[in-house]
């Protein structure tokens, strides 16, 4: 029979999934810090999904919704790049 905590104290490496790894581009972040780095409030974010002219949310749960860091700073520096071909 093999113990729990033989597994854990074992000295074998197991494999991990790319997906499984958290990186930059993997960050999520909450409505709050969205409002933060973009000066924008929730129901102006949410009109900006629903035009297609904002990152998409990922649910986590019912009443859990994320953003992708690395989309929302992506769509800032779009914003920043406009202003100059204004």
């Amino acid at each position: 029979m093999v113990n729990v905590t033989d597994l854990v104290q074992s000295d074998v490496a197991l494999p991990v999934s790319p997906a499984c790894e958290v990186g930059p581009k993997r960050r999520l972040i909450r409505m709050n810090e969205v409002e933060s780095l973009t000066g924008l409030k929730k129901s102006h974010v949410y009109g900006l999904i629903r035009l297609g002219s904002f990152p998409q949310r990922v649910v986590l749960s019912r009443r859990c919704v994320a953003f992708l860091e690395h989309e929302v700073l992506a769509w800032l520096d779009a914003r920043v790049a406009e202003r100059g071909q204004a």
